[in-house]
Formats: C-alpha cells, sequence, structure tokens
C-alpha cells in the first residue's frame, strides 16, 4: 500500500480526509504536514495555535511536519518552502492528501508545484457535496469546534459552537455548511482518528478585526 502524508489544518475536512485514507485497503498514512507562522504561531486562515496542532498529531500518532512561512507569503515561496520541507521526507511516503473540496483552481495548482517533486496528489473530497460531507463528519463522531469566523461572512457569535447537527440547521442559508467559501473553519478535539483525546482546553474567543479566533492552551 502507497505511504500518504496528509494536509494538515486542525479541522473538520483534513480530519475526514485522514479517516477516508484510515479506513482504505489502498493507502497507510504516514505523517501529517501543515503550515503556519512562528511569529504568531498560528496556522494561516485557521487561526489554530501551533501547539494545539502538535497535541492533535501526538493524539494521533504520527509525526507532524511544520512548514513556516512569513506572513505575507507570496505563491513563489510557499510553493519553494512546501516542497523543500516534503521532499526531504520522500523516502517516508509518495503521495500527499488534502481535504479540498471545490475551491476553483485549488487542485491544479497544488499539482502545479507538487507533481514535479514526484508526489502524487489524492483529493478523496473533491467534489462531493457539502452537506453530505457535513453529515458524515457528525455521524462518523468527529468532535469540532468552530475555531475561526469571518465576520463580514458569519456573525462572531458562532465562534466555539460545536460542528453538529444543530448547529447545521442553525448556520444561514447564505452560508456552506462546512465553511468552504472561508465563512469559518474548526478544529478537531475527539474522534475515530485519535488514539488518545488531545489534551486542549477552549478558552475565551479573541478579536482580531475580521477575524474572531477561538483560543487554546494545550494541557
Amino acid at each position: 500500500m502507497n505511504k500518504v502524508a496528509i494536509g494538515w489544518s486542525s479541522g473538520k475536512d483534513s480530519a475526514l480526509t485522514f479517516y477516508r485514507l484510515m479506513r482504505s485497503n489502498e493507502f497507510i498514512p504516514a505523517a501529517l504536514f501543515t503550515t503556519y507562522n512562528s511569529t504568531s504561531d498560528r496556522l494561516p486562515i485557521q487561526g489554530s495555535r501551533i501547539e494545539a496542532v502538535r497535541k492533535q498529531a501526538q493524539a494521533i500518532g504520527l509525526p507532524l511536519i511544520e512548514i513556516d512561512l512569513p506572513e505575507s507569503c507570496p505563491n513563489e515561496e510557499y510553493e519553494r518552502r512546501v516542497t523543500s520541507a516534503l521532499s526531504s521526507h520522500k523516502e517516508e511516503f509518495s503521495s500527499l492528501a488534502f481535504g479540498d473540496l471545490f475551491l476553483d483552481g485549488i487542485k491544479e495548482y497544488r499539482e502545479s508545484f507538487l507533481n514535479p517533486a514526484g508526489f502524487e496528489l489524492i483529493f478523496p473530497l473533491m467534489g462531493i457535496p457539502t452537506e453530505e460531507l457535513a453529515n458524515e463528519i457528525v455521524n462518523l463522531g468527529l468532535k469540532a469546534r468552530i475555531c475561526s469566523v469571518d465576520s463580514t461572512q458569519l456573525d462572531p457569535k458562532f465562534i466555539g459552537r460545536e460542528f453538529d447537527k444543530k448547529l447545521l440547521n442553525d448556520l444561514p442559508e447564505n452560508v456552506d455548511l462546512c465553511g468552504e467559501n472561508g465563512e469559518f473553519h474548526t478544529f478537531v478535539y475527539d474522534g475515530p482518528i485519535f488514539k488518545t483525546r488531545p489534551m486542549i482546553e477552549f478558552k475565551e474567543p479573541k478579536n482580531l478585526g475580521r477575524f474572531t479566533f477561538l483560543e487554546m492552551a494545550t494541557l
């Protein structure tokens, strides 16, 4: 079976990607990889603290490849750093998996610089309706909380909410159920992908202008 590294955003989509590969007869999850900024200690867009993501990886039982990016990172520098970091682990895996759903051009963009580096790319969730995926995540018992809200698209009152049936019913009609237009992001803290529950404590939200983040502490 092919060994695969999973692009890890700390949220529900990457967790579902991991779960599907874990249960497949074709791939063996060998590592997680993530990008973050060492100045803020946060993942870009998602806003999760890198120390909380490390706790997730420990609870899953896989190594976490951490790729440090500058705050304002042009595409060329992003591609260089990601390719360099992953290529140094090519003996450990030959495939990369991403939890992208339908964002225009993202599949082609990732393939444009990672295929030439010798990696096969896998997109297990690509093109599946988000309503179907949202319900699958809930029904599998993947436990997640909303950890980031874009206030231009969703009321910050949703920060910290559990990703459950009630949330899916409460989200406004113009908000994608998986937040795939950037309305919100999630942090997974329990479920069938973990060997133990990550030692995370959720704290009070922090407003940083347009975005509100759910703060976390590691235990």
